[in-house]
């Protein structure tokens, strides 16, 4: 989905602090900041899917190529103690 960026990632951090559960398919749009912001606000996540949108890869596999590095993974790490699935 390519609405959803860092700024979507600060608000639930900020105001759905019992997330567990977050799947985002094809977010090109994310970056460390966001999942820090996530991270730090919504430490009960459980599970993060951040997979690509293989539906949509064949039209633009560039466009959909996330924007976090491990310093994103490790905010997740760190922040997100009863994070038990991540999948990328």
């Amino acid at each position: 989905c390519f609405s959803i960026k860092d700024e979507t990632l600060e608000i639930l951090g900020e105001h759905c602090l019992r997330l567990e559960k977050l799947i985002m398919l094809g977010v090109p749009h994310v970056t460390d900041k966001g999942l820090r912001a996530l991270a730090e606000g919504c430490r009960r996540l459980e599970t993060l899917d951040l997979s690509a949108d293989l539906n949509m890869l064949e039209t633009s596999t560039k466009s959909r190529v996330p924007h976090y590095t491990t310093a994103g993974l490790k905010s997740l790490g760190k922040f997100s103690s009863h994070l038990k699935c991540l999948k990328m």
